[in-house]
């Protein structure tokens, strides 16, 4: 999938951390993918096609259950994609985030190679699992 006919959702407060994966975004594709931050309580209103749709969600912005998060937002856009950033570090608990539909996980401090190879991987249709879960 071609980055540029892509739209980036970052799911998360507009906090620094956000902030600064969105610069991250903006920088690395030279602005030329579309990127924003949206809060969880607003993400369900938004009127999209999730075609062309990647969320990158950063589960450690919320006191939620992760896994009703990944379920609510993959019934409600069910063709987009869902990277997600939390602090699991361990098989049994990222497994479950991707039967709840997610397609790439990473730590919630990835290195911006690993970053951009999760997102890489996942607009491109793949599933990006960390290492210990192979």
């Amino acid at each position: 999938m071609e980055l540029a006919k892509s739209h980036i959702i970052i799911v998360a407060e507009r906090t620094p951390r956000a902030k600064y994966f969105e610069s991250l975004i903006k920088e690395e594709y030279h602005n030329s993918a579309s990127v924003e931050i949206t809060s969880y309580d607003k993400l369900f209103d938004l009127d999209m096609n999730s075609e062309n749709v990647l969320f990158v969600i950063d589960l450690m912005d919320f006191e939620r259950s992760a896994f009703n998060i990944i379920e609510k937002l993959k019934t409600k856009y069910s063709s987009a994609k869902i990277l997600a950033l939390h602090i699991y570090q361990s098989q049994e608990l990222v497994t479950p985030l991707f039967k709840k539909g997610v397609d790439g996980y990473v730590s919630s401090d990835p290195t911006r190679k690993e970053f951009f190879r999760a997102m890489g991987h996942v607009l491109n249709g793949k599933t990006y699992k960390p290492n210990f879960t192979e």
